[in-house]
């Protein structure tokens, strides 16, 4: 972490030991908690808490392999894609909770060449997520868009409890 408003030589702050034996692959900011979430290539999910620069949750097998890590702060939720297909939705606290999984979301049977990994060739993975105004937009290996409404995310990321007493 570097305080960009410092020279060069004196504004290095802090750094996270998280994915030793891997890379990290995306991060995501979370403003209200003042949390950096990481997402690696073995697909970990690691939350460090930027106040007291301290780790505070590690979530071991989120996907495949993280590709994408999105913020909503309208729904206080955040999106994971990765190379399996499956987009995550998951409770930005430091135990980072999974609120919900969309699974196989890209089912294409081409193949392609993922841009994050020279080398590495899928079939199925989410390369991208991102919210804007509430909606989730992903973007396929294959090229393709998948857009998920406010309504459907909104009711999706509820917990499991709230979700079957709202029935």
């Amino acid at each position: 972490v570097w305080d960009t408003l410092l020279p060069a030589a004196t504004g290095f702050r802090h750094s996270f030991s998280c994915h030793p034996d891997a890379a990290a692959t995306c991060l995501a900011y979370v403003p209200g908690r003042d949390m950096l979430i990481s997402g690696g290539s073995k697909g970990k999910l690691h939350a460090f808490d930027l106040t007291s620069m301290t780790a505070s949750g590690v979530v071991e097998h989120a996907h495949t392999r993280v590709d994408s890590l999105a913020y909503d702060a309208r729904t206080d939720v955040l999106a994971s894609g990765g190379l399996d297909g499956d987009i995550k939705l998951w409770s930005p606290d430091s135990k980072l909770v999974l609120l919900h999984r969309f699974a196989h979301v890209c089912e294409s049977r081409s193949i392609s060449r993922h841009p994050g990994n020279p080398g590495l060739f899928s079939h199925k993975a989410i390369t991208r997520v991102y919210f804007q105004g509430g909606n989730l937009y992903a973007c396929t290996a294959e090229g393709s868009v998948i857009y998920f409404g406010r309504r459907e995310i909104a009711t999706d990321a509820q917990p499991q409890q709230q979700k079957a007493s709202a029935k």
